[in-house]
């Protein structure tokens, strides 16, 4: 149910390992991947078929390391930021728009989407580098941002 509530909200199964609103989610999600994997290197697993079934239905298997998947991910992010800007913005918000004030909206209304722009920034800093490829700054992205 908790999972299906996620998807509901973000349109995607891929809960972060560090999921502050739910982390049992978080762990529960991670323990399915690893059971998915046992599974398909035909190891002992503990999937049911019915189980199987359920997380088939929410999309939970899509494969996200595909570069076009990456780009909708990326996209997905990005047009969910646009939203939020306009949101806020529209909510007469426009003299007080802050970077720091944003972010600590941001981080109470979207932690998901949150951490996914405090990425991107450190990213684009230099402070990180993108260790996955959805996360990578394409020439592209960057003129976006």
């Amino acid at each position: 149910d908790e999972l299906c509530e996620f998807y509901s909200i973000h349109n995607h199964c891929k809960v972060p390992v560090d999921y502050t609103i739910n982390p049992s989610l978080a762990q529960w999600v991670m323990e399915q991947r690893k059971q998915c994997r046992l599974m398909n290197e035909r190891q002992p697993h503990t999937f049911t078929k019915k189980r199987l079934n359920l997380l088939r239905q929410i999309n939970f298997f899509v494969k996200w390391n595909s570069g076009e998947t990456q780009d909708e991910n990326w996209l997905q992010r990005y047009n969910e930021l646009k939203d939020f800007l306009e949101r806020d913005a529209a909510e007469g918000n426009e003299k007080k728009r802050t970077r720091a004030r944003i972010m600590n909206r941001l981080k109470t209304e979207n932690a998901d989407l949150h951490a996914w722009v405090q990425r991107q920034k450190d990213i684009y800093s230099g402070k990180r580098k993108a260790t996955r490829p959805a996360d990578a700054l394409t020439i592209k992205r960057r003129e976006m941002m």
